[in-house]
């Protein structure tokens, strides 16, 4: 599995059906089916690359059965992060891990012409009159 544009992007895609009912419906389960059909360890991730852990959320059908919800198996070493498998990556001091992952910048500012950032509001100098009283109560009730 690799990231192309902050998405997955599978090697290989193929496709099991694994017939749970509410009983079996939980991620041990469906990693055994998956070993029994692959012969190999696997991690269930989501559509976004996210791993599925084990946890009271992960059992049942209202977890599986969802329709818009796609699970992807895949093998354990390529769910490890590139850094952890040995492969340098190169990163400056200014690039968090999620904008690694994500690959792009993740807060910009966007250029804004001064005169557009006031508000133009009708009652605009009564409200800020209003909010400043406001402000002066508050700070007397809870001083």
């Amino acid at each position: 599995m690799r990231y192309i544009n902050a998405k997955p992007e599978f090697e290989r895609v193929d496709q099991i059906f694994i017939p749970i009912v509410e009983a079996t419906a939980t991620l041990p389960h469906i990693l055994s089916e998956v070993k029994q059909n692959a012969g190999e360890d696997y991690v269930i991730v989501t559509g976004d690359g996210l791993e599925v852990k084990e946890s009271s959320g992960t059992e049942g059908f209202k977890f599986w059965k969802v329709s818009a919800r796609k699970f992807y198996a895949i093998p354990e070493d390529d769910l490890r992060p590139a850094d952890a498998r040995g492969v340098k990556r190169s990163r400056t001091a200014a690039e968090s891990q999620a904008q690694l992952l994500m690959g792009r910048q993740l807060r910009t500012t966007l250029p804004q012409v001064p005169d557009k950032m006031n508000p133009k509001w009708p009652y605009l100098r009564k409200f800020r009159v209003q909010d400043q009283k406001f402000k002066l109560q508050q700070k007397a009730n809870f001083a």
